[in-house]
């Protein structure tokens, strides 16, 4: 599980009416994510994405009560085993603060363990 922090606070520029700035802490907010990343064999990856959501619901709601977070995100990764991805993908990198370098190398992952697996099962003994 991931480790929550105490709140912590940062200095936000404010200017008054005489047009004086001043320094007046503004509270980050916190929240739990939650990831969860999918490799389904065929190629209905909708619905794979909304089970693996509908299956996390009752965490998020339990995460958010416990950890007395603000909320709790529920990302759903999806990629099936011949490379294809979500229209939701970019979204769920974002919410995650990656970059969209990181698609090509997640798919080149998947790619490359399915082919391990499939010269792994055509060996014969």
């Amino acid at each position: 599980m991931p480790k929550l922090g105490t709140s912590t606070y940062k200095r936000t520029a404010l200017t008054t009416a005489g047009g004086q700035k001043q320094g007046v802490p503004a509270k980050t907010v916190r929240r739990a994510i939650i990831v969860d990343i999918t490799i389904p064999h065929d190629d209905n990856l909708v619905k794979a994405e909304k089970e693996k959501v509908s299956k996390y619901l009752d965490l998020a709601h339990e995460i958010t009560a416990m950890w007395n977070v603000e909320s709790t995100v529920i990302v759903a990764i999806v990629v099936s085993v011949n490379g294809l991805l979500t229209k939701s993908f970019d979204q769920h990198l974002k919410k995650l603060s990656l970059g969209c370098w990181i698609k090509g190398r997640i798919q080149k992952a998947v790619l490359e363990t399915a082919h391990i697996v499939r010269r792994f099962l055509i060996l014969k003994p």
